[in-house]
C-alpha cells in the first residue's frame, strides 16, 4: 500500500510493523560475488514470499552505513512469537544480518523497536531502541536513514533510534522450534491447496462419464 504521511507516522508511533531486505549482505563475502540481477531476482522473490503470506507492504530506499538498498516495510497481523520468527525466517532465508521488529502496542511510549541479528557475529542478539527522527525531504541525508513515498505526492524520511550500547539475547532455542513449526505448517498449506486443485477436477472426470 502507499500511505498517508498521517498514517505512516501512526504505525511509526504504536507499531505493528517489520523491516526486511533481500540485499547484499556486507559481511558476508559470498554475497559480494553476485551481481546485480542475482540481487534484483532475490529481492523479487522475498516480494513474492511477502505476498504469498498474504503481508501488506510498501517499498523503502535507505541508506546505512553507506551501502543503499530497498527493503520492504512490512506491515504486522499481531504480536505473536510464532510472527516475530516468521520474520526472522525470511530475512535468514536471503542471508540478511538483521531485520527490526516493531510490535504493535497502544500507547507510544511503550512500543520497542528490535534490530535482531540473525546472522554473523551478532547472530543470537538483538538491540533494543525508541523513537525515530523525521527529516525534510530536502535535507542532505548521507547515511542512515529511510525514504518511502507516501500520498499524494511525497517522501517520508526517517531514522529509527537505537542504542547500540547494550545487547540482548534471544531464545535460539525457541526459535529453531518454531521455524521447524512454520516451515511445517506452510507445508500443509501448499498441500492444501494442491488438494483443493486436484478434487474440482476428479469431480470434473467423475460428472463427464456417461
Amino acid at each position: 500500500p502507499t500511505y498517508t504521511s498521517k498514517a505512516f507516522l501512526y504505525i511509526l508511533n504504536h507499531g505493528g510493523y517489520a523491516i526486511l531486505s533481500a540485499g547484499r549482505n556486507p559481511y558476508d563475502s559470498y554475497d559480494f560475488d553476485l551481481d546485480d540481477s542475482a540481487i534484483n531476482r532475490r529481492r523479487e522473490q522475498l516480494q513474492n514470499d511477502l505476498i504469498e503470506h498474504a503481508y501488506l507492504f510498501s517499498t523503502i530506499r535507505g541508506v546505512y552505513e553507506g551501502i543503499e538498498e530497498t527493503s520492504f516495510f512490512v506491515s504486522l497481523f499481531n504480536n505473536t512469537i510464532e510472527q516475530i520468527y516468521e520474520i526472522m525466517s525470511l530475512g535468514m532465508k536471503y542471508n540478511q544480518e538483521s531485520v527490526i521488529y516493531v510490535g504493535q502496542e497502544r500507547h507510544q511510549s511503550l512500543v520497542e523497536q528490535q534490530l535482531i541479528y540473525i546472522n554473523g557475529a551478532l547472530n543470537g542478539s538483538y538491540i533494543s531502541g525508541n523513537g525515530f527522527k523525521i527529516f525534510l525531504p530536502s535535507s542532505s541525508m548521507n547515511d542512515n536513514y529511510s525514504e518511502v513515498n507516501v500520498c499524494p505526492v511525497n517522501k517520508f524520511v526517517f531514522t529509527l533510534i537505537f542504542d547500540f550500547n547494550y545487547s540482548y539475547k534471544y531464545d535460539r532455542q525457541r526459535f529453531v522450534q518454531i521455524n521447524k513449526s512454520i516451515k511445517r505448517n506452510m507445508s500443509s498449506e501448499k498441500e492444501a491447496v494442491r488438494q483443493a486443485n486436484v478434487i474440482p477436477q476428479r469431480q470434473q472426470i467423475f460428472f463427464s462419464v456417461s
